[in-house]
Parts: C-alpha cells; structure tokens; sequence
C-alpha cells in the first residue's frame, strides 16, 4: 500500500511539473512576443502624435510670421518700449517653433525619434517625404524662409518673405496631413496585428491545457480514483469500530455531564450552569424587552428534619421538595439546587403578576403538603424571595442575586413561611439608607378596632401584622407583644408626637383610596419622632412610611413603617451634610470669608466678597488670584499679608486694610489669615475671614497703635 502511494505521488510530482514547464514556457514567449508588439505600438502613437504636432507647428509659424511682420511695421513707426517688448517676445516665440519643428521633421524623415529605438519608414512614407512630392525638403525649405525671416531687419524683404511662406503653407499643410494619415493607417495594422496574436496565445493556451488534461492529468485521476475505492473500502472497516468506541464515549461522556451538572441527590440542575443561565437570560431582557423573574427560596427550619428525624428523613424531604417545584412550574421554567435546603427558579416570559402568584402557589402547597416519610408525616414551610425585572433595574447576573438574596433573607426576617419581594430601585435605596432598621407591617384588619381600642394613655391601639424582632433593640421589649396587642405602638411615642398614631390610623382607614392612586409599592410619608423604652430613655428615630397595593388574594395592601434611629441616618449623610454646612455659612455670613490654596488661587469664598470684587458671583472666584479681582494696589497688600502665612513666619497674619465696593463707597476691614495644613504639618492652603468695621473705630485702633 505504501509503495504503490509513494509510486502515485512521484508521478503527480512529475507530470504536475511537466505541465508547469510547458504552462511557463507558453506564457514567457506570449509575453515577449506581446511586449515587442506593444513596444512597436508604443513607437507608432508616438511618431502619430509627433507627425500631427509638426502639422499644427506649421499653422502656428505662419501666424507667428504674420504677427512678427505686423509688430515691425509698428515699432518703425514708433520704437516704443511696449512695441519693442513685443517684438523680441514674438521673434523669441517664432524661432522657438522654427526649432521644435526642424527637430520634428530630422526625427520622421530620418527614423532617429528621441529617447527611443530607431525605426525604418515604410515604402510609402519612403516616397512621401524623399519622392516626387519630397515633404523632407519641403518642410526644410519653409524652415528656411522662416529663419530667413528671422534674420530680415528689411521691410520690403520681410514682406516679400511673407508672400513666398503664405504660398509653401497650404501646399505644405495637404502634405503632413497625409503623413500623419499614413501613419494612423500604419498603426491601426499594428493594433490589429496585437489583436490577432492574443487570439493565437488565447488559442495556443487552450489547446496545450487540453493536451496536458489528456496526457498528463486524465491517467493520474484515474490512478488516483482506484486508490481512493481501495481507501474507501479500508475506511468504512475502520470507521465501524470507531462508531462502536464513539458511541460507548458519548455514553460514558453524558453521565459526566449529568453528574457535573445536576445534584446527584434530587437530579435538578445545580450552580455550575445557574450563573450562565442567568446571564443568558439578562442579556435577552437587555435586547428583547423579556420579563424575567429569580425565585429564590429556603426550606424554614430544615435543620431541625435532619436532627429530629435523620439525615435520610430529610434527603427524603429535599427529594419530595424538588418534586414540588418541578411539576409546580412551567416546561420552560429551570429549578436548581443552589446547596443544602435553598433553591432558585428560573422564569423567562413572565409578567410581575403572574410572578408574585406563582411565589405564593409555591408558598401555600409546601404549607399545604404532608411529607410522608415511613410512618412520619412532615410538615414544612418555605421563604421566597423574589426578582422580577419590572421591580430593580437589571445590570449585573450578581446583583440580581444579590438583591433576591436580600429578598429571602427579609423573608426570614418577618417570620418565615412567606414572598418578599426585591423593591423598585433597590440598588439606589440601600446606597441612601442604613442597612438596619425595624420594620412594622399593617394591613387592613390592623386598623379595624382603631377608636374602639384606647390605651392607658386614651389613643387608639393599632396592631400590626409583622414586626421584625430588632424592635426589641429600640423599644426594649420583644416582637410578640406587639402582634399579640398586649402592648401598643402608641405606648412607646413620646406624648408631645401621639398625633402620628393618630395620622397613621387615620392612612390606615384609607388603604382603599390608596390602592386606587397607587399601583406600586411607594413611599407616601416621612417623618420624625421621639421613641421611649422600657427604660424611659428617649431615641430620635426617622420614619418612611410605605404603601403597598395589593395585587391579589394572596398579597392584600397593606402600610409598612422602617424606622431608622437618627445616629444611623446621619451616618449614611455625614460626609454630604458637612458639604452643605460649609456652603450654608459661605452664603450666609456677614463677614469676608474665603480660602485659597497654595499658590495663592481662591478654592472657595463668601458670598459678601462678591460685593468688593469684579465677579458678580462667588462661584466665580473660584481658580482667580487677587490681581484678577481687586484693584492692584489692594491685591499688593493681600499678597504680601499671605506670604507670612505660606513661609511659616506667623501662626496668623493680620492687618486693617481698605475695601472698595462696586458702588465706589470705601470700607475698612480686620483681615486675618490662618494657615490649612495637612496631616504631616505642611501648609497647603489658608482660610482668611475679614470682619468689617467702621471709620470711627478704624480711627480709635490707630489711636491706640500710635499711642503705644
């Protein structure tokens, strides 16, 4: 097999080879046989244009002789300088053509063309320029009456010569016309001699690729062609048992996959594949517009399967819970294990409706289910949080898991077995707002006994339906108390702030009117108030208050409080406050006050310096110096006041100095300048504030001045 291989290939080396050397050779000759023929062609236009050239030279010296007899008789009547000008431009002119045309007539009547090969004329043109018609001498003759003309200084002489060339012009014009018709007769011969040899090349190539198909590459295919059957044959045995090894591959291949993919213990997919799932997902609502949710959700309490009943009780449960889930959803719908008890669910194509409906089917037939486990019935709840792209703006795949998770863990946090959704632009509420904060959830039937329910302190008793258990923190007293009505809200406001039970209960009768104005969950409220503990000590707390509408049986509308304590709030705006603090005092202070940096620049000033400046708003100082702003006599004396500042030689640098207003009224001003330093010592700014003060007094200090 190997030899007869080795045998097929040297044979394609050499007949490939052989019909390379004769497709080579073929074309070398086609190229010089054509390039010479263009080369002959590129002479023929040449000597064409040079022939049609000497033609229009001729036209041109007999206008130039007129023209140079004409300005003679002129300058003979007056030998001005213009008329003389004209005369040595003309004669320059005329002798100029008198030369290209001499040149012209060597080159056709001799052969020898300048810059180029010489060529033999042919019989006809032999006979045109050296025959009975002689055009040679005819032209060298008129030649010679032009240079005649050159050279006549004689009046009558000139004019005599301008008769003689009038009578050689037309005769001598007929005779180059037909010189230059001979030669576009004998270079169209040429061109069609160029067309007929591509045709025989176009032939000759044709017929030598016939050949070398017959003779050289037919008996190769065929060669080739058996080798092939004979290969085929051998292929086809190989390829069955390749086939059989495949398949036994595949097999082994897919119950890898299945086992890298999916939990080994409930058979749904796991995290390996969730993530990118998810950002498949997010990238089709980013180009479609499709409505996407994230469940994500936790078995309450399953710890206590596994420590109550064993590990197989709950792998039991975990197994029946992924059951639930699976038939619970739609065909499209993905569910995975993301670990332990907790669980996502992805849904493509669906609405926030059917989103919040299908969190609480799921909710009620796990709250509903008996896991029957032996002779056991189990029974358990799960939390949801939920994601649905209506409610967050979507960005990143973690955040959407984040924000879910944040979900789920609300859930747990108001007391387990229940949907929380991920709210409206949550991503920039937790960036404005503290983490931490009690959350107390009313619904309708919070408020049926509000008026009818007074407390020790004569207030109606408002009970909530959720508390988170932090309240214990702030009010020092546990959650349940509250949602059993064994104490009230209204017992732990300062007395001076009754009026928001009164306020709260009065919005609280009015869930109906809200449900109408509001379609989503919004903040219609905020406030401030004085709590009291257990202890009687007395807390600052902010308070939003929240409306959200009920968008079916299984989520009725209801009013939610998150109260934060001040400190907290004031944490989350510190660094903004001292920002507004700062340019509170610069707009509102009576005195001069401003700052500059190191190079004496202005970084920021009260808004009162504007008034004995040339800026007409304090911003506009800002990255000026004095000399921009003051007059310069002024600015002389702020320089070098700061300039004991920036060289350490005084701790403050003081001085009484002038002002001038935009009104011209003259001022006087304590101006005192501290340095700003960083944290190692140097000094990188100053802060100047200049008090006003009177004449009188400016006169009573430089009394005492003097005085001492």
């Amino acid at each position: 097999m190997n030899i007869e291989i080795n045998e097929v290939r040297k044979s394609l080396i050499a007949r490939y080879s052989l019909a390379l050397f004769v497709v080579a050779l073929l074309a070398t000759t086609a190229f010089a046989v054509l390039v010479s023929a263009l080369k002959s062609s590129e002479d023929t236009a040449y000597i064409v244009n040079l022939a049609g050239k000497q033609r229009a030279l001729s036209q041109a010296i007999v206008l130039d002789v007129h023209r140079l007899h004409q300005i003679r008789l002129k300058t003979h009547e007056d030998d001005s300088t213009e008329n003389t000008q004209k005369l040595n431009a003309t004669f320059k002119h005329l002798q100029g053509l008198v030369n290209e045309m001499s040149s012209a007539n060597h080159q056709l009547s001799k052969g020898q063309l300048v810059g180029k090969a010489p060529v033999t004329l042919s019989s006809e043109l032999q006979n045109l320029y050296f025959g009975p018609k002689n055009l040679a001498l005819e032209v060298e003759d008129f030649l010679v009456l032009a240079r005649e003309m050159l050279a006549s200084q004689d009046l009558t002489q000139s004019q005599n010569l301008l008769n003689l060339m009038d009578g050689l012009a037309s005769p001598l014009l007929v005779l180059l016309d037909s010189a230059v018709k001979q030669y576009q007769i004998e270079g169209e011969k040429k061109l069609a001699f160029i067309a007929k040899l591509e045709t025989f090349v176009w032939g000759g190539t044709l017929i030598t690729l016939l050949f070398e198909v017959i003779f050289i590459f037919q008996p190769l295919v065929r060669r080739l062609v058996d080798l092939d059957v004979q290969n085929a044959t051998n292929r086809l045995e190989l390829e069955h048992l390749v086939e059989v090894r495949t398949l036994k591959l595949e097999k082994a291949n897919e119950k890898l996959a299945n086992l890298a993919y999916h939990d080994s213990l409930t058979g749904l997919h796991n995290r390996l594949n969730l993530e990118q799932d998810l950002e498949n997902i997010v990238e089709q609502f980013h180009r479609h517009k499709s409505p996407f949710s994230v469940f994500m959700l936790d078995i309450d309490w399953f710890k206590k399967v596994n420590d109550q009943h064993g590990h197989d009780a709950g792998d039991f449960v975990l197994k029946e819970f992924a059951n639930l889930l699976t038939t619970s959803v739609r065909q499209n719908d993905v569910v995975y294990r993301a670990g332990g008890e907790e669980f996502v669910i992805l849904f493509e194509r669906m609405s926030l409706a059917e989103a919040i409906k299908k969190a609480e089917d799921i909710r009620a037939l796990v709250e509903h289910h008996e896991f029957k486990y032996q002779d056991e019935n189990i029974k358990k709840t799960v939390s949801i949080g939920v994601f649905h792209s209506d409610l967050s703006a979507v960005i990143k795949v973690k955040e959407v898991f984040k924000l879910v998770d944040e979900a789920l863990y609300l859930s747990k946090a108001l007391g387990r077995n229940r949907v929380s959704l991920v709210e409206r632009n949550q991503i920039a509420h937790d960036a404005q707002i503290p983490k931490e904060f009690v959350s107390i959830v009313f619904n309708e039937a919070s408020f049926s006994e509000f008026d009818k329910n007074p407390t020790s302190q004569g207030g109606p008793c408002i009970v909530p339906k959720v508390v988170t258990d932090n309240i214990q923190k702030l009010f020092g007293v546990p959650a349940d108390v509250f949602l059993t009505a064994e104490t009230c809200l209204r017992s732990f406001i300062h007395p001076d702030d009754y009026d928001f039970v009164d306020e709260l209960g009065r919005m609280g009768s009015d869930l109906e009117n809200y449900q109408q104005s509001y379609v989503e969950k919004t903040l219609v409220n905020s406030t401030t108030l004085r709590v009291v503990d257990v202890h009687n000590k007395i807390t600052l707390v902010y308070v939003d208050i929240y409306f959200e509408p009920g968008v079916s049986s299984y989520q009725e509308a209801k009013l939610e409080l998150k109260i934060y304590t001040s400190q907290d709030m004031h944490s989350q705006i510190e660094d903004a406050l001292m920002v507004y603090n700062f340019h509170s005092m610069l707009e509102n202070s009576n005195d001069y006050i401003y700052f500059k940096d190191r190079y004496h620049v202005f970084t920021a000033a009260s808004k009162t310096l504007v008034d004995v400046t040339n800026v007409d708003n304090r911003m506009d100082l800002v990255g000026k110096t004095d000399y921009e702003v003051f007059p310069k006599e002024y600015a002389d004396k702020y320089f070098k006041l700061e300039k004991q500042i920036f060289s350490g030689e005084v701790a403050v640098a003081q001085e009484f100095q002038p002002t001038l207003d935009k009104a011209g009224n003259h001022g006087w001003v304590d101006n005192r300048k501290y340095p700003i330093k960083d944290e190692k010592g140097g000094v990188i700014g100053l802060f100047g504030i200049a008090r006003i003060i009177s004449n009188t007094d400016y006169e009573g200090i430089i009394r005492k001045e003097k005085l001492k």
